[in-house]
């Protein structure tokens, strides 16, 4: 493993895990494999009952990464961003998640692409592409002729759809941390993503790919629907602030649309809960097909289902 400058690890590679002890070899694998070596792994173990820590410790007992873990009670991802980002040595934060990898030259080509990033006044982070395991690039690739650009404006002027590879500078992460509501533990990155777009900063683009990551059945992109109606304090969040933000007319229409379609399945969910004899949430989404759920894509039929 190359040495590590005096002064610190250049990048953060994070990732918040829970129950994840089967991929994680396979992420270290892919992180001692990088070609750039000059960074720290910090994985907050969110609550885990399996094997994570006992695979944690071999990763580190085995002295080829620097790692360090924090375990902490299930609170969700966005709370142990929160925490990864406070705990951070490094000046730039990479979201790595568990059940995901790195092809071997990801870090180096976001080294080599800091130096452009910190040239621009009002640059927060970088961009890159995500493939899956078969190598296909995730979403549409970015807009060649275009250097930088921010999260809002490729979502709704540039039409770029499908997850991307963010990589942040750390400051701007402290600056804008995720807002976490009691009970919920799951809030979309996008709510900082276009906060940090809305005062300003942007994001330095290239079409390489940074990340690879694998789709799993139970994990957090295959559950998005389920998810947003179980913690809808911050769904509701989310779309209020997208109204909020000079959206273009057709950005307006949409999010307009989904804000008022979880306002309807909020109030529902709210005369559920206080009415007596009534089952709690959980209980009434748990008696609930999760395909039935994710096949839900309107209010008539969210009403319909609670």
């Amino acid at each position: 493993m190359a040495a590590h400058a005096a002064d610190g690890p250049r990048i953060t590679v994070f990732t918040a895990t829970y129950n994840r002890a089967p991929t994680l070899p396979a992420l270290a694998a892919s992180l001692s494999a990088q070609i750039f070596q000059d960074f720290e792994w910090i994985v907050v173990d969110d609550g885990s009952i399996d094997d994570t820590s006992e695979v944690l410790a071999k990763i580190v007992a085995s002295g080829n990464i620097r790692l360090r873990v924090i375990s902490v009670s299930n609170g969700g991802k966005h709370r142990a961003i929160n925490l990864g980002v406070a705990e951070a040595r490094a000046p730039w934060f990479f979201i790595v998640d568990s059940d995901d990898r790195l092809p071997p030259s990801a870090l180096a080509v976001i080294a080599q692409s800091i130096p452009l990033a910190e040239a621009e006044e009002r640059c927060g982070g970088i961009m890159g592409l995500k493939a899956d395991f078969s190598q296909a690039v995730v979403g549409e690739r970015l807009p060649e002729n275009l250097a930088f650009a921010d999260s809002l404006e490729l979502t709704y002027k540039y039409d770029i759809r499908g997850d991307k590879a963010e990589v942040f500078k750390t400051s701007i992460l402290r600056d804008f941390p995720f807002p976490a509501f009691p009970g919920e533990k799951h809030l979309t990155e996008c709510v900082v993503w276009y906060r940090i777009a809305r005062a300003g900063w942007k994001l330095l683009l290239t079409n390489e790919v940074l990340y690879e990551a694998d789709y799993q059945g139970d994990g957090l992109s295959s559950r998005s629907l389920e998810l947003r109606i179980r913690d809808i304090e911050g769904t509701l969040l989310f779309y209020r602030e997208e109204l909020e933000g000079g959206l273009p007319l057709l950005g307006m229409l949409r999010e307009s649309s989904n804000y008022v379609r979880f306002c309807l399945h909020a109030r529902r969910l709210r005369q559920l809960l206080s009415a007596p004899g009534r089952l709690a949430l959980p209980f009434v989404l748990a008696a609930l097909p999760a395909g039935l759920i994710m096949k839900a894509r309107d209010a008539r039929t969210l009403r319909r289902l609670l």
